[in-house]
């Protein structure tokens, strides 16, 4: 058997992360955000408390429904989480 690993790609970037966190109505959000180095319009979006994370275009933003579904919250989370984060994804 061929030991050998056959990547598509194995490539090291350089990311600047921005670590936020902030307590909301009804949980504290401690989130890692940054621009997907593989696509600039794109940003990838880390909740470190819950484990879930998601990339996220600039015309996803506004839909309420995309946060419910990324990071498992209801329609008032969600909300709330992109009043927090809207100023850190331009």
């Amino acid at each position: 058997m061929d030991d050998q690993k056959k990547y598509l790609i194995n490539e090291t970037k350089q990311v600047d992360i921005r670590y936020i966190s902030f307590m909301g109505e009804l949980r504290r959000y401690d989130l890692a955000i940054m621009k997907n180095p593989s696509n600039l319009s794109e940003y990838v979006i880390i909740d470190l408390d819950g484990s879930r994370y998601t990339k996220v275009r600039p015309e996803q933003l506004h839909d309420g429904d995309f946060f419910c579904h990324a990071f498992n919250v209801n329609e008032y989370q969600a909300e709330e989480l992109y009043s927090y984060i809207k100023d850190f994804l331009v």
